[in-house]
């Protein structure tokens, strides 16, 4: 069963720091290494000054603590990637900057073989934290997600039942074409992703934890939880 955790960057503890660890050396892989979209770093980790700040960390572990795939989130209305440092990406269109509207970076997942369904390239790492994503998404009343993401990663979203609304068109960085876009947190849009998960995780529950125990205040949320109907 999928196991995702949600971890408050702000805030992590002798439990989560392990992890947050992990989800660093796995970024330097992705961003790193493969992507080249930041310099290669002697300790093998990729952090930067957005991991001090109000974000979420959502981590797919398994049954041995390791970790399988990561992202990070974090309201627009402050400082956050997109804008601070790609927004060359969105080209004359404007970028939204609400407390409803979040940023999704660092998205980064094991490399791991697909399994052999209608969904072929779509991995169940992936699909299991596009699922989380969603879900969050909607139980914290998130009414946008923004991300930039390389060509390839964009196209696998959108067959795995995501599809973002581009900015501008792609330009080169690094070793890949990137892209700025954005979606909607909508239920159709999950119930999208609910379908496409269904294939690749037959029978399977994608359990969540962590998201009970955030300081919504900090997100600048209200502390009843909408319900995501």
């Amino acid at each position: 069963m999928p196991d995702i955790r949600v971890i408050d960057g702000s805030r992590p503890d002798q439990h989560t720091q392990p992890l947050l660890e992990q989800a660093y050396r796995l970024r330097h892989h992705v961003f790193a290494e493969r992507l080249g979209w930041v310099p290669v770093s002697p300790d093998g980790r990729e952090q930067d000054e957005y991991d001090a700040l109000p974000c979420l960390h959502v981590l797919q572990v398994d049954a041995a603590e390791r970790v399988q795939g990561c992202f990070r989130m974090m309201t627009t209305s402050g400082p956050c990637l997109l804008k601070d440092k790609f927004a060359h990406l969105a080209g004359r269109s404007s970028l939204p900057m609400r407390v409803d509207a979040w940023d999704i970076s660092r998205f980064a997942v094991v490399q791991e073989r697909p399994q052999e369904t209608g969904l072929p390239t779509v991995s169940t790492v992936t699909i299991a934290l596009l699922l989380a994503m969603y879900r969050i998404g909607r139980t914290l009343g998130i009414g946008d997600y923004t991300c930039v993401t390389d060509v390839h990663l964009e196209r696998l979203l959108g067959r795995a039942g995501l599809r973002t609304q581009r900015f501008a068109p792609p330009r080169n960085m690094g070793n890949c074409q990137a892209v700025a876009g954005i979606a909607p947190v909508t239920g159709p849009v999950l119930a999208r992703i609910e379908a496409r998960a269904a294939l690749l995780l037959p029978g399977q529950t994608v359990t969540i934890s962590g998201l009970e125990t955030i300081d919504r205040t900090a997100f600048g949320l209200g502390q009843e939880l909408p319900h995501a109907a």
